[in-house]
């Protein structure tokens, strides 16, 4: 049930001007690293969204997909500099961004369990604040594993 984030998959100053320019960028980073297509990651990331906007509140986007051919779990974490409108519940723009991709030839409660795993995570203040005052790739590493470590514990 573990998380595949590695300091490469952190983005702490991603530049991006909108919601689908910043999906399109992570996207490209996550077929990078998997191997995989970006249009396969694509159409799973926006057959979620259709389901379910990723835009969780107090600035969190949490996008994620089941993907045809992931071998295991991806994460992705990306601090925006500049918050960007993202359509999320709370109608605050999101400057942080955790994108979550699950095998999708596993069950789906594995990848339900993973993403609330994260979001209980994502939604603790103390952590966002200290995210965002994150000087260093690995400063945020450390603050990203040690809650989501927590959770898979729990």
């Amino acid at each position: 049930m573990a998380f595949n984030l590695t300091q490469d998959n952190i983005l702490p100053a991603l530049q991006a001007h909108n919601r689908k320019e910043l999906l399109r960028i992570i996207i490209q980073h996550a077929a990078e690293n998997t191997g995989l297509s970006a249009k396969d990651i694509h159409e799973a990331m926006f057959f979620q969204e259709n389901k379910a906007i990723s835009g969780v509140g107090n600035g969190i986007a949490l996008p994620n997909a089941r993907v045809i051919g992931l071998d295991e779990p991806y994460m992705l974490f990306a601090r925006l500099p500049q918050a960007i409108d993202y359509m999320a519940l709370d109608d605050q723009a999101v400057d942080l961004v955790t994108l979550l991709l699950s095998p999708a030839e596993e069950p789906e409660p594995f990848h339900l369990r993973r993403l609330a795993r994260l979001t209980r995570a994502m939604r603790d203040q103390n952590l966002c604040k200290r995210l965002r005052g994150a000087d260093r790739i690995e400063a945020l590493y450390v603050l990203l594993m040690d809650p989501v470590e927590k959770s898979l514990a729990a």
